[in-house]
């Protein structure tokens, strides 16, 4: 009787983990390991129920199944937990090495060549202390919650010094996963009520400032999607937002601005799309004194086109700047390493940057001015030449 009533508690307590787990995947956070935490949850109250039922039933097989369904129910909680690690660390090419684990020990496990602990702890330790070592959140209480597991573990099969060791083990380490998780959601929520907070008091800013290049409501609108999926990197998004909106307020109203403010500008514009995109970005400028003046936001308006239409998948961009003499004036063409036939740019002078570019030209240079945009090799480019008048 006593036996029935742990093994019901312990049942319960994993359902109640597992039912925790799928509440945090579908109403706070799509993150997949969350389901893998889950599902490892489940399997081990999967195999207390069906074992509990075998007996109950008394087929006269139970031997033989209850071996299968606790082979079954290791194996999918060995799985689900080596899942759950690779993703909640974030293991670069985590999939690839759930897959590669999975092929390579489907045959040993089932032939019986290696234990459980043999095969899935050793996995789990190296996942943990990788993450220990790149100090990944939650990596020192993961740690914790599997020397638990492997010793209550080997005080079970290997000393039987406790009765249902491995599953107070499980239990033990489902206990360490969730306080670490938890501190994480509590984490998230108030960076993620932060950035709210900031977000709507910079777009009333931005309101109230009359700042109106379209890159920057592009920005806002995609803020959302990033302080749901990334509570952290949104926070830093927004600082980095809000100093990209210092600078242009700074030169609100201006028609000239020097090149170098310019600059600064498409450097901090970079930055943030780094951010928004977890890419890469440089920016290369020959050819330019510092002594030029130049219509605000044109190149910063160019490179965040570029972005938006040109790096679709991929994870780097590299922008080239240049300034060359001509007989009647100067021109400055900038390449960017992309595909850019969607562009807002190539679309006849009816796209929001266009129209801004060339309102800013005409405003300052009236007609002493020309545009060409176009494919080239390896990339896209934009020329914009300036004639003396």
């Amino acid at each position: 009787m006593i036996d029935q009533l742990y093994l019901t508690f312990l049942t319960g307590i994993f359902l109640t983990s597992a039912l925790f787990y799928m509440v945090l995947f579908f109403g706070f956070s799509r993150k997949a390991a969350f389901l893998f935490f889950a599902l490892f949850c489940i399997s081990y109250a999967g195999k207390i129920v069906f074992a509990a039922t075998l007996d109950f039933m008394d087929f006269g097989l139970t031997g033989e199944i209850e071996n299968t369904a606790k082979g079954v129910a290791y194996y999918m909680g060995g799985v689900a937990l080596v899942g759950f690690l690779l993703y909640e660390f974030e293991v670069p090419n985590r999939l690839r090495y759930l897959l590669a684990f999975v092929i390579l020990t489907w045959i040993p496990y089932w032939l019986h060549w290696v234990s459980y602990a043999l095969m899935f702890m050793p996995a789990a330790l190296a996942i943990t202390g990788y993450a220990h070592y790149h100090k990944k959140d939650g990596s020192t209480l993961a740690l914790v919650g599997l020397f638990g597991l492997a010793l209550f573990n080997y005080l079970d099969h290997e000393q039987n010094l406790i009765f249902l060791g491995f599953f107070i083990g499980v239990l033990f380490f489902i206990v360490c996963m969730t306080l670490s998780v938890g501190r994480q959601v509590a984490q998230q929520f108030r960076l993620r009520q932060e950035a709210h907070t900031r977000s709507e008091r910079l777009e009333n800013q931005l309101l109230k400032k009359s700042i109106q290049p379209h890159f920057i409501f592009n920005s806002l609108a995609s803020l959302q999607e990033l302080i749901d999926q990334h509570p952290t990197k949104a926070s830093k998004f927004v600082d980095n937002l809000a100093h990209e909106f210092r600078m242009l307020n700074a030169v609100v109203g201006k028609t000239l601005i020097p090149i170098e403010e310019e600059l600064s500008l498409c450097q901090a514009h970079l930055r943030i799309m780094e951010f928004r995109k977890n890419a890469q970005f440089r920016l290369e400028v020959v050819g330019v004194n510092g002594d030029e003046w130049v219509p605000p936001a044109i190149f910063h308006t160019l490179i965040e086109n570029g972005i938006t239409h040109g790096y679709g998948s991929k994870r780097s961009g590299y922008f080239h700047l240049q300034k060359t003499p001509l007989a009647n004036g100067y021109c400055y063409r900038l390449f960017n390493d992309s595909e850019m036939a969607n562009s807002d740019l190539n679309t006849n002078g009816n796209g929001t940057g266009y129209k801004y570019l060339e309102a800013r030209l005409q405003e300052n240079y009236g007609d002493q001015w020309k545009v060409h945009r176009g494919a080239v090799e390896e990339g896209w480019e934009v020329r914009i030449s300036i004639f003396n008048p």
